[in-house]
Formats: structure tokens, C-alpha cells, sequence
């Protein structure tokens, strides 16, 4: 596992940064559900009066911003899942191409360790500094929650609330490294990943606000992990999930074929 621990040691100060400023935007924003919920009969009157194509779109049709959990979608979730699917795909467009561009691959290459063994390790390791992302997050929301809560809520959402980011972000990570591999594209930039997560979450905010453009829900990860469907729910989707699951394994799949194929500048 030379690969796995040597790509954790490398991005263990960039995790700590992103872990630590969404955590601290999670805890922040649940300071102020106290006056929120303080506020919720003026609250909802002001809310009802918005467009409702507004409304869909964030999920206030469906949500109380006085409900702790609603708040907590609408308010929080909402910025995390896209800020750690932009970390995401930055962590995938940079796995290999950083190898290549820094000239470490020779190393790697030299060593008895096979080209699908060094992405599976490397795959690993994002899988691994994203599930501790999201762990070290929602411990810090679910304090946040418990702290600033005004009743009673239901546990088992909140837990499907901490993992549904987790699949969205790994079909980022695959998505990322899956374009390094095509052919012609030696590495994918930082800004095209960006641009690749920010077009995706803004078709997923068009899918809500309208009827018509609902088909677009089947076209972003976003879609799949919203927090409306969970809260409203209590779960997420089976259905949801599978989808993510198999883009998940598409791209894994196509990364692995296009990796063993690919001529590796040295």
C-alpha cells in the first residue's frame, strides 16, 4: 500500500484545510438557528410570498426553516455537498496528471506495482480523505444540531443526510480522473473541474425551480443526494443511490481501460 499512504501524506494539509473551514461553516450557520426558529411565524409569512419557482428551488416549499433539519438542509447542506464535490474533482483531476506532470510517475512505474494497482490504491486514498471529510463534518453539525436544537429530531435522517454527500463526491473524484485518461488530454486543469461541478449543480438548480425541466434531474450527481428528497423522507432513495453506484463503477471501470491502453509521457 506505498501508493495509498504516500497519496494520503501528500494531500493531508489540503483535507485538513477543507475539513476544517466546512466545519466551521456548518457549526456557524447552526448558531443561528435559535433565531430562525425564534422567528418562524414571520418567518414562513415572508417565505410563502417568494416565487415559487424560488421556493422549489431551495426546497422551502417542502421545508420549514424552523424545523432543525430543515433549516439545516436548506441553510448548510446545500453549500457543503457543493464545496466538497469541488474538492472532489480536484482531488480526481490531480490524482494522475500531477504524476505525470511532476515527473513521479517514473518512480511509480519502475516499481513492481501494476498500472491498475497504483489507480486502485490511488482511488483508495480519495475514498478514504473523502469519508473522513464527511465524518469529521457531520460530527461537527450533529454538535451543532444537539446544541442549538429547540426539539426532538429524527436521528436516522440526519445520518442519511451525513452520507448521501459521500457517493455524489466520489462520482466526482471519477469523473475528474476519467478525463485525464481521454485521449489528447494529458491532464484536466483545476478550472475545468470546477467549471465540470458548478455546471452541474446549476442544472440541478434549474431541474427544481421547473416542471419542464425536470428531466434534468437524471443528468447531475446533485440531484441524486438532494436533502429536500432525504428530510422529506426520511431516507434517501434506493433508487437514487444505485444510480450513483453505477456511475460510480462506469467511470472507475473506464478509468481502469483507458489507464492500461494509455502511452505515459516520461
Amino acid at each position: 500500500m506505498i501508493v495509498y499512504r504516500r497519496e494520503i501524506r501528500s494531500r493531508f494539509r489540503s483535507w485538513w484545510i477543507w475539513t476544517l473551514s466546512l466545519a466551521a461553516y456548518s457549526f456557524a450557520i447552526l448558531m443561528l438557528y435559535p433565531t430562525f426558529a425564534d422567528e418562524a411565524a414571520g418567518m414562513d409569512a415572508f417565505i410563502s410570498k417568494l416565487p415559487k419557482e424560488f421556493l422549489r428551488a431551495f426546497g422551502l416549499d417542502r421545508l420549514s426553516l424552523s424545523d432543525i433539519l430543515g433549516y439545516h438542509a436548506t441553510e448548510t447542506y446545500i453549500i457543503l455537498i457543493l464545496a466538497s464535490s469541488l474538492y472532489a474533482i480536484l482531488i480526481g483531476t490531480s490524482l494522475l496528471s500531477r504524476e505525470e506532470s511532476d515527473r513521479t510517475i517514473e518512480f511509480l512505474l519502475a516499481r513492481p506495482v501494476s498500472r491498475c494497482r497504483i489507480v486502485a490504491e490511488k482511488l483508495l486514498a480519495s475514498a478514504t480523505l473523502l469519508l473522513a471529510l464527511n465524518l469529521v463534518v457531520s460530527l461537527v453539525s450533529w454538535i451543532g444540531i444537539e446544541l442549538y436544537r429547540q426539539a426532538d429530531y429524527p436521528l436516522g435522517t440526519l445520518l442519511w443526510l451525513s452520507f448521501a454527500p459521500f457517493p455524489a463526491q466520489l462520482v466526482f473524484v471519477h469523473l475528474g480522473l476519467l478525463a485525464t485518461q481521454l485521449p489528447g488530454r494529458r491532464k484536466a486543469s483545476a478550472a475545468s473541474g470546477i467549471g465540470i461541478v458548478l455546471v452541474l449543480y446549476s442544472v440541478g438548480f434549474l431541474a427544481e425551480m421547473s416542471d419542464s425541466l425536470a428531466f434534468l434531474r437524471w443528468l447531475t450527481p446533485f440531484s441524486y443526494a438532494g436533502a429536500v428528497d432525504i428530510v422529506t423522507s426520511g431516507l434517501m432513495r434506493i433508487r437514487d443511490l444505485l444510480v450513483l453506484v453505477g456511475a460510480n463503477l462506469l467511470l472507475v471501470a473506464g478509468t481502469f481501460l483507458l489507464y492500461r491502453k494509455k502511452d505515459v509521457l516520461l
